[in-house]
């Protein structure tokens, strides 16, 4: 009986480290994820660049466009 008892408590503290792992484990993804240098963060500035750098690209051929073709205008 006491082999037991024994047995039940060794399996109930596995149990709460094995809790106590994964909080500190989905706190860090979770930092990792939303934190200000995070992958959401990066993904919106990368989105933002690739907006500007279009943006550039096209002006950049409106204005190759324009001076090649002045003398219609």
């Amino acid at each position: 009986m006491k082999k037991l008892k024994s047995a039940k408590w060794i399996t109930l503290i596995a149990l709460v480290i094995t809790i106590i792992v994964q909080i500190i484990l989905a706190g860090v993804s979770l930092n990792i994820v939303l934190g200000n240098n995070g992958i959401i963060t990066r993904a919106r500035e990368a989105k933002n660049n690739y907006k500007k750098a279009i943006i550039y690209i096209l002006a950049k051929k409106k204005e190759r466009i324009l001076e090649k073709y002045s003398f219609l205008i």
